[in-house]
């Protein structure tokens, strides 16, 4: 984590606590065994969700709630690339998100997650598509190299819970 940590501006790392739930991570690996039995991709990726500090500890209990469904809003504005669990491959991009909701000690934190992405879209590159990419509406999930989109709960293990503190800001006047 400190790897991911090192070049950042924004953030320090303060710490990062792991999360193990049972129930998650059999619901993880029945996707994992569904994916691999369809011939899907199941390399596990390490990324990031930021969020509202309140919304963390339901995430780390329940597992990722999915809007569009019947029981389930979505609190995601941009929903261009569906419904969704919205992922960033760097930390201090997900922090972004998470950086409204700072506690009272002065840290954010955003939830680490091993990913699986199954059946990948990809955005399309000028009039070529990307390699191995299938269409969105056939999509397990979608990746741009940057951002990662996962469609299921079950494609989402909640891993770590890190704690960021924001860096002072520098005015760059002397």
């Amino acid at each position: 984590m400190e790897a991911v940590m090192s070049r950042s501006k924004e953030y320090d790392l303060v710490n990062v606590e792991y999360i193990d739930n049972p129930e998650l991570r059999a619901a993880f690996e029945a996707a994992r065994e569904r994916f691999e039995a369809e011939g899907k991709n199941t390399e596990e990726i390490l990324v990031f969700h930021g969020t509202l500090s309140e919304n963390i500890e339901p995430i780390v209990a329940n597992g990722f709630k999915i809007g569009g469904k019947a029981d389930q809003d979505s609190r995601f504005e941009d929903k261009s690339l569906g419904y969704g669990i919205y992922t960033a491959r760097h930390l201090p991009s997900a922090a972004m998100y998470s950086s409204k909701s700072v506690g009272p000690d002065g840290l954010i934190r955003v939830i680490g997650l091993i990913a699986l992405r199954g059946a990948i879209a990809k955005p399309q590159l000028g009039a070529r598509k990307a390699k191995n990419a299938v269409p969105l509406e056939m999509a397990d999930s979608f990746d741009n190299d940057e951002w990662l989109v996962l469609y299921k709960s079950e494609q989402a293990l909640p891993c770590y819970i890190v704690s960021l503190k924001p860096k002072a800001k520098t005015s760059g006047r002397k």
